[in-house]
């Protein structure tokens, strides 16, 4: 893959390519990795809110992994198009999650598909 990613200000990248780029799956999977890096960096930040009834692009019924590592619950989330995301939870950021879990789901007339 020849792509050189710049950050050129909190807020911008550069992105060049010398001429058109074919990526496969492990280079756009990389190129995603890359790509979170900088956006953790850059201003704004990420809201530290979800939008309001936004929900796509979301994933129904995810493949979800948790295991202990010291400190903290790891939780995996599997994402089709951005691959693995690993979340670190502190002791009381994961018992949070679990009561939330816990709760019943909520049932509408309409559901996602």
């Amino acid at each position: 893959m020849s792509l050189a990613i710049t950050p050129i200000s909190k807020s911008g990248l550069r992105i060049e390519a010398e001429a058109p780029v074919t990526l496969d799956a492990a280079e756009v999977e990389r190129l995603i990795a890359q790509l979170a890096k900088f956006r953790k960096t850059m201003t704004p930040e990420v809201p530290r809110k979800p939008p309001d009834g936004t929900l796509d692009p979301g994933e129904v019924d995810p493949i979800v992994g948790v295991q202990p590592f010291p400190d903290y619950m790891v939780m995996m989330i599997r994402h089709p198009g951005i691959g693995w995301l690993p979340l670190f939870l502190p002791e009381g950021s994961a018992q949070e999650l679990g009561r939330f879990l816990l709760q019943p789901v909520p049932t509408t007339t309409t559901r996602r598909q």
